[in-house]
């Protein structure tokens, strides 16, 4: 099982983040699956703010390489 977020840190296709769970046994697949729906928003919401703020670490970087930074709101963590 997978469950992943993805971030374009510019308007173009070049400045793209995956950060990704991804189960590797089959018992933590079952584990996965037998999650709820609110367990996994729950999931998806860390995966996401992680994804912030290893985004904010890295767009500096990505601006002094030539990324253009597309403004969205990010939470605060």
């Amino acid at each position: 099982m997978r469950i992943a977020r993805e971030r374009y840190l510019d308007d173009s296709t070049r400045w793209f983040l995956t950060l990704e769970l991804w189960t590797r046994t089959a018992e933590m697949h079952s584990a996965m699956d037998a999650l709820s729906p609110e367990q996994r928003q729950a999931i998806g919401d860390a995966i996401v703010d992680a994804l912030d703020r290893i985004a904010r670490i890295v767009e500096p970087v990505a601006i002094e390489r030539g990324a253009r930074p597309v403004r969205v709101a990010m939470r605060e963590s």
